[in-house]
């Protein structure tokens, strides 16, 4: 749980109109804050304020202008607290005669100690000079045009508008704007940050309007296989879009469709035959299991449950809910999703159990669906092949038909083109999204077995798959799926890939003895450590938070599943770029 609570700073300006800025080694160009509020004393905010300039610098000064953000505070005296940041300018009623209270470090480690302030105008300030993410804010706000009914002071936050075509307007950025009309996923938007506002990518970096660099090392969600803005795949959307952007796929076709699909089931398990298109991954999900549920219909053998595993995350749509493993993520709905039989990751010690189960339910069983090898969203579980082997065998002999859901490892994240190239018996139906366009766009694929197609062929017409959807293989989606499946099939990315296996499991094996490393664990490209906490695994766990803005303050877009932090970045990131990653992550473990 958050903690909550007010923290007021005072941003000390001259007549000039010139701010007092640091250069304090580890954050680089920051604004010298003096916390007040004063609460202990119990003062007012602004008393507390004007108290601490006094005790701290002998300055009585007065109170102008502020600016409300939202900042995390991880060094509060709150543990983990989400905190409301009022920032107020304040200048001094009297001359100043003396530097303000210097800190002196010694910045290139010879002894020789450097004065850390100075004055700045706050018309020269400049965003990019500036680390922390609520003084960037703080600067954009400063450089809104004058309040004539504050005497020429500055905009409040609270005072700005928005022009009604949304366009920019008094010097609301981004954010701001955002903030007044979006509404954004897996956000708690009470208690969230300001989002970070990304205009552009290029490789593995995504930079901001401000001109600061990101290293994506969670491709972003896991979508964004071969880089960001990538000029093979811009080039063949362009091109498609000149020639054609979308036809109803009921009753037409058009090349790209035919060809994509022409060219994965090539290289995908040589049963699978037809192929389906869908929106995303949770589309792609639900396609699988009304295959699965109509297969055994229209052969007038219905079976209605489904076998999933504990844990497991198939998407949001109410069908892919339902076969997800009961969590915070299904609360609000549990009583509405149709009964799945739920079972344990297999192990050694179990297996033999989970195939009496299968045993005993094979002719209630539409189906069985599964993320092979690791499971994501539950905090990148991971199980062995050897043991999915089992299982998949036990269920092709009991006659159970089985969905591989590789929406998030296909495309070479387990270290092989597809997770399920790592056991020998081949699944009925396989589900596509996140890498299928290189993380270009939305877009979906399901996959059968020319069995599954067979059941649906008839004369009845009630036997017909009835689903499809406005956007169905989608030409421009194809186009950039044809254009990733290009880079995919490269041998460059297969390098790529085996380099990033290789970096990540040294990493791995370097920090798994570390104290506050309860376990380290990898499959392929994807590389996961469970921070330990004292706790179980939780997705709401406190460190989440801390963690996030961390890595994010310096430049890494980490997105921590409660506890655990993971490494899934493109193929086309540098070593150096990983070896940064992995030593901040070291310096965290000694740090946080």
């Amino acid at each position: 749980m958050y903690n909550f609570n007010v923290r007021v700073y005072g941003l000390l300006i001259n007549d000039q109109q010139e701010v007092l800025l640091s250069d304090e080694q580890e954050y680089g160009h920051r604004f010298i804050k003096f916390p007040g509020g004063g609460l202990e004393h119990g003062e007012g905010l602004i008393d507390g304020l004007k108290r601490e300039f006094m005790e701290e610098c002998n300055l009585e000064v007065e109170v102008l202008s502020h600016f409300y953000t939202t900042d995390f505070y991880v060094k509060s005296a709150f543990n983990d607290s989400q905190i409301i940041s009022v920032y107020y300018l304040v200048k001094s009623l009297s001359p100043i005669t003396f530097a303000v209270k210097t800190i002196e470090y010694d910045f290139d480690g010879e002894g020789d100690l450097l004065q850390a302030f100075r004055w700045v105008k706050v018309s020269e300030l400049k965003v990019e000079d500036v680390t922390f993410p609520t003084d960037r804010q703080v600067v954009k706000m400063m450089n809104t045009p004058p309040n004539p009914s504050r005497g020429g002071g500055f905009l409040s936050a609270q005072e700005k508008k928005v022009s009604p075509s949304g366009g920019d307007l008094e010097g609301v950025g981004v954010a701001e704007r955002d903030l007044k009309v979006i509404w954004h996923p897996y956000t708690q938007m009470q208690t969230a940050q300001p989002p970070v506002p990304i205009v552009r990518g290029e490789g593995a970096l995504l930079f901001d309007e401000d001109g600061k660099s990101y290293i994506d090392a969670v491709s972003s969600w896991w979508t964004n296989i071969h880089g960001h803005a990538h000029p093979h795949i811009a080039k063949k959307v362009a091109g498609q879009l000149k020639e054609l952007e979308h036809v109803i796929f009921a009753g037409f076709t058009h090349k790209p469709a035919v060809e994509l699909a022409e060219r994965l089931l090539a290289i995908l398990p040589s049963n699978q035959a037809k192929a389906f298109y869908s929106d995303n991954g949770s589309t792609a999900v639900e396609v699988a299991i009304k295959m699965c549920l109509q297969y055994w219909h229209n052969q007038g053998q219905p079976r209605t449950k489904i076998l999933a595993f504990n844990n497991a995350y198939h998407g949001d749509t109410f069908g892919a809910m339902a076969v997800s493993g009961r969590s915070a993520f299904t609360a609000a709905f549990d009583s509405l999703l149709f009964e799945v039989e739920f079972i344990d990751l297999p192990t050694e010690e179990n297996i033999q159990g989970l195939k009496s189960q299968i045993s005993n339910l094979k002719s209630q069983l539409a189906c069985f669906i599964f993320e092979p090898l690791v499971q994501g969203s539950a905090g990148m579980i991971m199980y062995k092949a050897e043991h999915l082997e089992q299982l998949m065998a036990h269920c092709r002999a009991e006659g159970v038909l089985m969905i591989d859901d590789e929406v998030f490892t296909g495309f070479g994240r387990t270290g092989k083109r597809f997770a399920c190239n790592h056991v020998q018996t081949q699944p009925d139906i396989m589900c596509f999204s996140k890498g299928l366009t290189g993380g270009t766009m939305a877009f979906g694929l399901t996959t059968c077995t020319q069995q599954i197609y067979d059941a649906f062929l008839s004369n009845d017409k009630m036997k017909t798959l009835f689903h499809g959807h406005s956007y169905t293989a989608n030409p421009v989606a194809c186009a950039a799926s044809l254009a990733s499946m290009d880079l995919f099939l490269d041998e460059q990315t297969e390098t790529n890939i085996a380099r990033i296996v290789q970096s990540h499991s040294a990493f791995a094996q370097r920090i798994a003895s570390h104290p506050k490393v309860k376990t380290v664990r990898q499959t392929g490209t994807i590389v996961a450590l469970e921070w330990e906490t004292g706790e179980g695994t939780s997705y709401f766990s406190n460190l989440r938070d801390r963690l996030y803005h961390h890595f994010l303050n310096r430049g890494i877009v980490l997105r921590p599943l409660g506890n655990v932090i993971y490494i899934l970045p493109p193929y086309c990131i540098t070593d150096d770029q990983l070896a940064y990653i992995y030593a901040e992550i070291e310096k965290a473990l000694e740090e946080i």
